[in-house]
């Protein structure tokens, strides 16, 4: 089978939304520092993700949003 797309700092597949700092998620393609700080809030403010769809609740992520880091992330 093919590789993910995207893997975290380990190499091990995709992004852990409830593990990532927001350096790591700011360099996924459409997250900034801005976007990752307001997920790495939300984390704080609500507890872990219990789904990458969840991200739909932080300010500014648009399900077209999700859908575009959605295979990148994992939770």
């Amino acid at each position: 089978p093919a590789a993910p797309a995207w893997t975290d700092t380990a190499g091990s597949g995709p992004l852990d939304l409830n593990a990532a700092t927001a350096d790591e998620l700011a360099t996924l393609p459409g997250i900034g520092r801005g976007a990752a700080a307001r997920v790495i809030a939300h984390r704080e403010a609500h507890g872990p993700f219990t789904a990458v769809s969840r991200l739909a609740e932080v300010d500014g992520f648009d399900p077209g949003r999700v859908a575009r880091v959605a295979g990148r992330l994992r939770v």
